[in-house]
């Protein structure tokens, strides 16, 4: 367990790394901001590919939130889905609703696990200790 933590701590500074250099070249589309970088700063081996993805417009679309140009219209993502988003609000609030009850739903299901754990474990025993007839 110990070896582990330190290659998530380098993982996630390479993405944070990574991240930051997408954005740079994001900025002005800039394809220097991409060259001569370390291996695995760029989230793609080769730069010039990476930037022909990134300057496809319908490609930007999917970017994270954290990353994407702001000139982006929200409403140009979902256009392009089957229910161009008219779930999204009821996505969005069950995703909350989950999340702030998630302990809760956890526990309930560990309380059934160790129910049913329990009945299991009774008729055995009772199956076992019956009298044969």
């Amino acid at each position: 367990m110990s070896l582990a933590y330190p290659s998530i701590l380098s993982k996630t500074a390479q993405s944070a790394e990574q991240q930051a250099n997408v954005s740079a070249y994001l900025a002005p589309c800039n394809l220097a901001v991409l060259r001569d970088k370390p291996f695995l700063a760029v989230p793609y081996p080769d730069p010039a590919r990476l930037a022909i993805f990134l300057s496809d417009p319908d490609a930007r679309l999917g970017l994270p939130q954290e990353i994407r140009p702001l000139k982006i219209n929200p409403q140009d993502r979902f256009a392009r889905t089957v229910l161009k988003g008219r779930w999204r609000p009821y996505v969005q609030s069950a995703k909350f609703w989950l999340f702030l009850w998630a302990p809760a739903i956890m526990g309930g299901g560990l309380a059934l696990l160790f129910s049913a754990a329990l009945l299991v474990g009774f008729n055995r025993r009772s199956i076992a200790t019956a009298p044969d007839a």
